[in-house]
Order: structure tokens, then C-alpha cells, then sequence
């Protein structure tokens, strides 16, 4: 008769917390690293491979993470990741553009979430 295991697994555990700083440097080097070889944008997918981190969501979370942290040295688009250094100032002032238009979007829709609330949440 085989046994039933009775050990209820932690839906709630803690995510593991990863080191920031060695994650901000790994992330630069292999930017860095792929620049020397002619290739200044990099798929998130390929940096994900080569710093070997597993292949899912938490990585590029992760990544998208690291990216945000070192804002002034990591840009982030639909080319990719790459080092600020590397860029052109067309792509400097695209990324900033997109992420100001993207802020823009995202207080306007806290605005109107607001708005909502007092028609209607207020009431309730």
C-alpha cells in the first residue's frame, strides 16, 4: 500500500529576495560583454540564458526589475535591454519619451479609478 503525503506545501512563503547589487552588475556585465561583440540591444530572453536564471516570468520580472534600478545606466524598449553608454540620443529620447507617455497614461487612469470611486464607490 503506498503512502499518502500529508506535508501541505507553503502557498505563502516568502519570495526569495535576490541580491540586488550582484543582480545590477551581472545584468551590466553581460550588456557589456555583448556591446564588445557589436550587439548593443539584447532580447530579454538572451540575457535571462546567458546569467542562466530560469526561463519564466520571475526572471524577466527580475530583469525588468534590474532595469528599472539602474535607470541611469540600463535603457529598456522594444529592441531590448542596453547600456545608456552604448545608445544614440534618438534612442536615449525615445525610451525616456515612452516611459513619460506610459507614466502620463497611468495617472490619468488613477485619475479616472478616483472619479469612479466617488460616483459610485462613495455611495455604496
Amino acid at each position: 500500500m503506498s503512502q499518502v503525503s500529508t506535508i501541505q506545501p507553503d502557498l505563502f512563503a516568502p519570495h526569495r529576495q535576490h541580491d540586488v547589487d550582484a543582480d545590477s552588475r551581472a545584468v551590466r556585465d553581460c550588456l557589456a560583454k555583448y556591446a564588445e561583440l557589436g550587439r548593443r540591444w539584447v532580447l530579454g530572453k538572451d540575457i535571462v540564458e546567458a546569467l542562466g536564471w530560469p526561463d519564466h516570468e520571475n526572471s524577466r520580472r527580475r530583469l525588468r526589475s534590474v532595469a528599472e534600478t539602474n535607470s541611469k545606466a540600463i535603457l529598456s524598449g522594444d529592441k531590448g535591454y542596453a547600456l545608456l553608454s552604448t545608445c544614440t540620443p534618438d534612442e536615449i529620447n525615445h525610451a525616456a519619451n515612452r516611459l513619460r507617455s506610459q507614466g502620463e497614461r497611468m495617472i490619468q487612469r488613477s485619475v479616472d479609478i478616483r472619479a469612479a470611486y466617488h460616483r459610485y464607490g462613495a455611495a455604496a
